[in-house]
């Protein structure tokens, strides 16, 4: 048996019973010529972005379009209070569109006053605990 040219060092690795060498990539595109194999790097799933999650347009029309109706406005109404054109808040609600964020500050805010003024207070968020601040947030922002 012929002495090997060269002294490969790698780092062995287990997982779940399975032992695996990390090697440089570029000695196993060697070791694939030269073995007549093919190498196909396999890239691991990507995590969603939270940020692209809680931005998709489909989502922000479903959550709007929810809550629109729970509070029993029409999209005409929401339009003119949050001071937006109804033409805006239509794409909104099918998700032909995202919001940059002063329409979704607008949008919130709005909301939120409805919903105080039409039932006296906010009640908690699903699955979040109650904020300590009272009051509507248009008499927060002029608060100094």
């Amino acid at each position: 048996m012929a002495e090997p040219a060269a002294l490969v060092r790698f780092q062995a690795v287990e997982l779940d019973g399975v032992r695996y060498a990390i090697v440089p990539h570029t000695l196993l595109l060697q070791l694939c010529r030269r073995a007549r194999l093919a190498a196909a790097a396999v890239e691991p799933p990507r995590e969603p972005d939270p940020l692209e999650t809680l931005l998709d347009p489909r989502r922000i029309a479903g959550r709007l379009l929810e809550r629109r109706k729970q509070l029993g406005i029409s999209q005409a109404d929401l339009a003119r209070r949050a001071q937006l054109r109804p033409e805006t808040l239509n794409r909104l609600e099918r998700g032909t569109s995202t919001p940059d964020f002063s329409t979704i500050r607008k949008l919130v805010e709005t909301l939120r006053e409805i919903e105080i003024e039409k039932h006296g207070a906010l009640p908690p968020a699903r699955g979040r605990p109650r904020s300590r601040l009272h009051g509507s947030p248009s008499a927060l922002r002029r608060s100094p």
